[in-house]
């Protein structure tokens, strides 16, 4: 017994959607990676600053030339280049901006700073610098100076972190269902789905 079936469809309009899809897939590539970029941004900031017991605006955030600018710069992904990237100052957090009381020094014993996540800088005290703002300084060696500005490093924390999280953990399945969702949208947007 033959089966007989018979198809018809607009072929123009079949055309003019496969067209749609097609001049879509850059911008759902493009839209895809910088949500990649935003995921791996948010999440290596939250996860290092649970690491070094930080708030996490101190490692979002980071102060150059007076004023705070973001540690964090995301160059999105166009529809003409599909690479989105992190760019990260990875310099220390100054002690300065996570300091808390200055413990003086007592006869025989060593003062120092604390700072937030149960930390102390032995030695370290609070002076003002040029210009007038008061940083936490300490000494090299026994002489009166040089001295400097300590600092956390954060720089091995972040890069285990993105690491372990987006090149080797969720970053490729994360890139897929996203990508997949946009396409199912641009899809239902051509009356395809």
């Amino acid at each position: 017994m033959p089966i007989e079936i018979n198809v018809t469809c607009d072929l123009k309009q079949f055309t003019r959607d496969l067209r749609a899809i097609k001049s879509a897939i850059p911008r759902i590539t493009s839209r895809a990676l910088n949500e990649l970029a935003t995921y791996a941004r948010k999440e290596t900031i939250d996860e290092t600053a649970s690491q070094l017991r930080l708030p996490r605006k101190v490692i979002a955030k980071t102060k150059r030339r007076g004023s705070e600018v973001d540690r964090f710069k995301l160059n999105r992904a166009s529809t003409a280049i599909a690479i989105a990237s992190l760019r990260v100052i990875s310099e220390g957090i100054q002690v300065t901006d996570v300091a808390g009381a200055w413990t003086g020094r007592k006869a025989g014993q060593g003062g120092g700073v604390k700072a937030k996540g149960g930390r102390f800088y032995r030695g370290a005290f609070k002076a003002p610098a040029p210009g007038g703002q008061v940083r936490v300084w300490k000494r090299r060696g026994q002489e009166r100076l040089p001295v400097f500005l300590p600092r956390i490093g954060t720089r091995d924390a972040m890069l285990r972190t993105f690491d372990t999280k987006i090149n080797r953990g969720q970053g490729p399945q994360i890139f897929r269902q996203r990508f997949q969702r946009l396409a199912n949208l641009e899809l239902a947007k051509a009356g395809l789905r």
